[in-house]
């Protein structure tokens, strides 16, 4: 007996290929096609760039052999940017005599109404007190004064303004404050205050002040009330609290000063750009720091030192100091100086220097000064006087920069 069976096979069987092996070689051969021939319709992206910085052009690198494309942007700084006379224009009206002008916020425009400015002028004439000054009132109640500045009579030109706040101790404190930029052609100077935590401008406080006022004829002072929240004058207010960790200018070192007039802040000489020249009054000073951008020499020094406790002078090589004193010109003459201090420095051949401080210690408050010396050194005598303002505000390229020409403020 014959039995037949199927055919058996006798290798094993074969196996499924799996899902996962064959999305990899996939991937394999897609990289290894992209290698050997790019993808012809590769385009470079556009890569924004902050608004505004001065045109900068930005391209993203690329595998092709095509340019990559440039993306001009611009950059733009934080904030809104300072008032100009466009803007606070249309609120002003010039007038020909001497007086205050402040710019208010206006109240906000009817929906139905066309577009308004935003601001209100508030003007104040300055009225003569008997004593040769001159006084003004800027009527008005809790609007924010966003700009205070001077009218003057026709052929005047305010060529600047300081502005001073009158303290409960008579003193008056330098406010930091800059001229409206742009062109104006209704004979008014305005300034505003710079503002804080990306703000435009500071608001005026209510209180008393004093403007000055450099015109061709001289420098005329105004005695300004501002009044407060509820319309009323607040009384004059203490000075603001002196920062409590100043280094005393004796345990500085202003050896590394070369020569010439010198800072001690926080124990470090900062040196100052001025030249020495005659005594100058104050018009005289204000006149020549505006003009010094097109002077040959810098009579003024102008800085921004909160934290100076120390005004001094390094003299010439192997010098003999007859005498040296320190003097304020603006806002007024009344200096409460200590007596000065001095040593000798063995870095530059023997230079003797003196540091004058404030009485009582502290920091020197912002005004105008100038410290005036004679000395004998190998040359022969000399004599001069280096004027210094000490500005309530920053300026631009670093603590001891000089501003650029213009308005002062």
């Amino acid at each position: 007996m014959s039995v037949d069976f199927d055919p058996v096979r006798l290798r094993p069987n074969r196996r499924r290929i799996d899902p996962v092996v064959m999305a990899v070689m996939v991937v394999v051969l897609g990289i290894a096609a992209a290698v050997i021939k790019p993808w012809e319709d590769r385009r470079p992206a556009d890569v924004p760039v902050p608004s505004a910085a001065p045109a900068v052009a930005v391209a993203t690198a690329l595998a092709s052999a095509r340019p990559a494309a440039i993306v001009p942007r611009s950059f733009q700084a934080p904030g809104p940017p300072p008032l100009t006379w466009s803007d606070l224009a249309p609120a002003v009206v010039g007038r020909e005599v001497w007086g205050v002008a402040a710019v208010i916020l206006g109240p906000p425009a009817a929906t139905d109404a066309p577009p308004a400015t935003g601001y209100l002028e508030r003007w104040s004439p300055a009225v003569a007190d008997g004593s040769g000054a001159d006084s003004a009132l800027i009527a008005g109640d809790d609007q924010s004064i966003v700009a205070l500045g001077v009218t003057v009579p026709s052929g005047e030109i305010a060529d600047d303004a300081r502005i001073w706040r009158l303290h409960d101790d008579g003193g008056l404190e330098w406010i930091d404050a800059d001229p409206v930029g742009g062109r104006d052609v209704s004979g008014t100077l305005l300034l505003v205050q710079p503002g804080n935590g990306g703000a435009a401008f500071t608001s005026w406080a209510g209180g008393h002040y004093r403007i000055d006022i450099l015109a061709g004829d001289g420098i005329h002072r105004i005695a300004l009330q501002v009044p407060g929240r509820f319309g009323n004058i607040p009384a004059p207010d203490p000075w603001p609290t002196a920062p409590a960790d100043l280094v005393a200018a004796r345990t500085g070192d202003p050896s590394v000063t070369r020569q010439g007039p010198f800072a001690v802040v926080d124990g470090v000489s900062v040196g100052l750009s001025a030249t020495a020249g005659p005594l100058l009054d104050e018009a005289a000073e204000w006149r020549a720091e505006l003009d010094r951008a097109r002077a040959k020499a810098a009579p003024v020094a102008v800085v921004h030192l909160p934290r100076a406790t120390g005004l001094g002078v390094m003299f010439t090589e192997h010098a003999v100091v007859d005498s040296a004193g320190i003097r304020r010109l603006a806002p007024d003459h009344t200096l409460d100086a200590a007596p000065a201090f001095g040593g000798v420095s063995s870095l530059h051949g023997r230079t003797p220097f003196l540091v004058f401080t404030p009485n009582g210690g502290g920091a020197w408050e912002p005004g105008v000064y100038a410290i005036s010396a004679t000395w004998n050194d190998p040359a022969g005598a000399h004599s001069g006087t280096w004027h210094i303002e000490l500005r309530p505000g920053a300026l631009a390229g670093g603590p001891g920069a000089a501003t650029g020409p213009g308005n002062g403020g």
